[in-house]
């Protein structure tokens, strides 16, 4: 038995390379410190990309989106969803933060038209009713968006219920 070069480990002594660290052990020394920092530099990137992952996955699945994802309910707040419908869900700042991108984007058109329908009122009265109508419309939707936030009927982008108050 012979001893790696690299670890210290026992090895046979007919093996090339030790099979713990990887380390060559027929070559000159030269080579033999290039396999040793070769052998330590994956072994510090396998140590950091588990602490990176493992980061990861604490900030992406801890412990309260597990529990959430167990029970099938999306982990936006209810009540922060439902104060950005009633304060800003004329342009669907609302919409966005549940992930529901189209229906945003909707609110969002709404709010322009109208604003565009006050500002050409003046020049152009036919489209004096437009007005009321874009900005009555995305009013109402926001309230009872709203109003079913608070009373555990809204839902995400996932379809997933918002179930959460915190």
């Amino acid at each position: 038995m012979a001893k790696c070069k690299g670890c210290g480990e026992e090895i046979a002594e007919d093996v090339m390379f030790c099979p713990k660290c990887g380390v060559r052990q027929n070559s000159s020394d030269r080579e033999a410190n290039i396999d040793k920092i070769v052998a330590n530099t994956a072994s510090v990137t396998d140590d950091v990309s588990s602490v990176i992952s493992d980061a990861h996955n604490f900030i992406k699945f801890g412990k309260k989106e597990i529990t959430e994802k167990k029970e099938g309910a999306s982990l936006k707040s209810r009540v922060v969803a439902a104060l950005l419908a009633f304060f800003f869900g004329m342009i669907g700042v609302h919409s966005f933060y549940l992930g529901k991108k189209a229906s945003g984007v909707v609110h969002l058109l709404l709010t322009i038209i109208g604003i565009a329908a006050v500002a050409l009122m003046e020049n152009m009265e036919e489209i004096y009713i437009l007005a009321p109508i874009c900005f009555g419309a995305n009013e109402i939707w926001c309230v009872i968006s709203a109003l079913m936030l608070i009373c555990g009927a809204g839902k995400d982008g996932e379809g997933l219920p918002v179930k959460n108050w915190t």
